[in-house]
């Protein structure tokens, strides 16, 4: 009769602990990457599509650990894992807009957060931002009574275009920098399944100063969160709408007339949503498709935040830089956009 060794016996129990650990989480995991591929179809894929890029870093972190404690079985799993969602996230993007040097203006895009306290920080990030360019046009969401008061009293160098405050999570707001070559020539309330969803949105049509030919819309964007079934399909009739709207506004018009829409899409880059409204729009996606511009939860370092504050733009203006703002009180961080015009030789070479 052998003895058993008491070292081995709980290296042997840590050893099998950990597998087990790992077998748990990595199916948990799994089963997220296969429901995310039911979006089309499944509310709850589309929630699982929103952490495509996240549920990939975890699969990562857990084949570095499966090789360090040496199970290889489930290394080999969870990179198969990895590799599933990175194709996802490659061959899911959708369509870029293009690259140029600089950019002609900047439209700055936030949900406020309607319980926010800290609007002193929501105004400085307006004016004062990190690179000492303020905004063009600023695109304000959950614009609440008290936020307006601020606006009317305290921020200094804007006018406001268009206000909707509200006390829930719908009023919003369009300011324009008072000194910049943008000139307003319209605005318009939309609302895209009005006796349904009373949420208005904000569209304004911009001149150029010196240059009248060239016609800059802004449109401010703001989805339902697909929380539920009924929640899901109300966004993806709000998409449709506005994707409707925006290629009527571009197909009549000519090279002249240029669109951008901007706003918490509630919807990722890789998502089943962004695509079709991209493409039922005629819009290129602004920023790239991995975790680029993270905006939501905004107290989370970079890697945890998920980017849902979107941009798009018509393919006669390009994008020269897209980031994101530093936390304000909000639960969003801010997003801005610089934005060129492509002339007729530049968007052929483009």
């Amino acid at each position: 009769m052998t003895e058993s060794n008491p070292a081995q016996s709980s290296h042997t129990t840590r050893r099998r602990l950990t597998g087990w650990l790992l077998g748990v989480f990595a199916v948990g995991l799994l089963v997220v990457v296969v429901m995310s591929f039911f979006a089309p179809w499944w509310w709850v894929g589309r929630v699982a599509e929103y952490t495509r890029f996240h549920t990939m870093l975890a699969l990562a972190l857990l084949v570095l650990l499966a090789v360090v404690t040496r199970h290889r079985t489930w290394a080999g799993v969870c990179l198969a894992g990895v590799a599933v969602n990175l194709a996802a996230l490659i061959m899911l993007a959708p369509a870029t807009a293009p690259v140029a040097d600089q950019g002609d203006f900047r439209v700055m895009h936030l949900n406020v957060d309607r319980n926010n306290t800290q609007i002193e920080r929501v105004l400085d990030a307006i004016q004062n931002p990190a690179d000492g360019r303020a905004p063009d046009i600023v695109c304000l969401q959950e614009f609440t009574p008290g936020l307006d008061i601020a606006v009317e009293l305290i921020l200094r160098g804007y006018e406001v275009v268009a206000a909707i405050p509200r006390d829930d999570s719908r009023g919003v707001a369009m300011l324009r920098r008072q000194d910049s070559d943008l000139e307003l020539i319209e605005w318009q309330e939309l609302q895209w399944l009005p006796g349904e969803n009373d949420r208005p949105t904000l569209a304004a049509d911009f001149g150029v100063a010196g240059q009248p030919e060239k016609r800059l819309n802004v449109l401010s964007l703001h989805t339902k969160r697909p929380a539920s079934p009924a929640k899901s399909e109300m966004q993806q009739r709000e998409f449709a709408a506005a994707a409707q709207w925006s290629a009527d506004l571009l197909a009549p018009s000519g090279e002249n007339q240029y669109l951008l829409v901007l706003g918490d899409f509630n919807a990722t880059p890789w998502s089943v949503d962004t695509r079709q409204f991209v493409q039922r729009s005629g819009l290129l996606h602004v920023g790239g498709t991995f975790n680029a511009n993270p905006t939501y939860p905004s107290r989370l370092p970079w890697p945890l935040r998920v980017p849902i504050d979107l941009a798009a733009v018509s393919p006669n203006l390009a994008v020269s830089e897209s980031t994101v703002g530093p936390h304000v009180g909000s639960d969003h961080r801010p997003l801005m956009v610089d934005v060129s015009f492509l002339s007729q030789g530049n968007r052929q070479s483009n």
